[in-house]
């Protein structure tokens, strides 16, 4: 019965998508990144970092926080979906409140791709930005 019960769990654990595997790899953003959300903000935001995180849910796209500074505000970080690869980064959607009113980029919870900022990628770059 033991061996049984271990046999199970471990095809279970083995079946589970690669977000509850392990921790995600918080990374840095590829140039392309940088650029798209730096294109996004505009002058008027300062880009401090950009990360990125593989997306569990979506085979070609990445999740990609900002930490930025906006007057009146200061530090700021927002958190947008990015289909494509890492290197050449398509539709750019925002998962966050900050991202899309810095940006004003379409809400990923409001298109088919989905996102949203309880997604753990999302979670990991905030935590990753914030602190």
């Amino acid at each position: 019965m033991k061996t049984h019960t271990l046999l199970l769990l471990f095809l279970i654990t083995m079946s589970m998508p690669a977000s509850y595997a392990g921790a995600l790899e918080v990374e840095p953003a590829s140039e392309a990144q940088i650029s798209r959300i730096k294109m996004a903000l505009g002058d008027q935001y300062p880009v401090q970092k950009v990360l990125a995180v593989k997306s569990t849910n979506h085979s070609r796209a990445y999740y990609v926080g900002a930490a930025f500074y906006a007057d009146g505000v200061g530090k700021a970080v927002g958190v947008w979906l990015m289909g494509g690869s890492k290197e050449e980064p398509g539709m750019t959607l925002s998962v966050d409140g900050v991202a899309y009113e810095f940006s004003k980029l379409g809400k990923a919870s409001e298109s088919k791709a989905g996102g949203s900022v309880t997604d753990p990628e999302a979670k990991a770059l905030k935590n990753a930005l914030e602190n």
